[in-house]
């Protein structure tokens, strides 16, 4: 095998040189898959986590409607029981106006 100047020197150097130039090209492709797959991972999780958001937005949301029902059947009631003793006052009023004419 004929010497080159900055080549390899035995052909052991030979199968070291050659493995090294394989290998290069190899190492650069792992090497970008591998920051592929980290770039899905964080959009994957980064998705997640929006969704976990948005999951806990809506339980607010459904908690504040549920506030905004109670709320509202307690003004109800109340509502209910405005009008429960203004009729009792009405009627004792006519009772004390019937009383007074006879």
């Amino acid at each position: 095998m004929p010497l080159v100047l900055g080549g390899p020197s035995s052909r052991a150097d030979f199968h070291q040189h050659a493995m090294a130039v394989l290998v290069g090209p190899f190492r650069l492709a792992l090497f970008r898959v591998i920051v592929v797959i980290a770039e899905e991972q964080t959009i994957s999780i980064m998705e997640g986590e929006t969704a976990v958001a948005v999951s806990a937005e809506m339980a607010s949301s459904a908690e504040m409607m549920r506030s905004e029902a109670a709320i509202g059947e307690i003004a109800a009631a109340h509502m209910r029981t405005t009008a429960e003793v203004a009729a009792v006052t009405r009627e004792a009023a006519t009772a004390m106006a019937s009383a007074a004419v006879s």
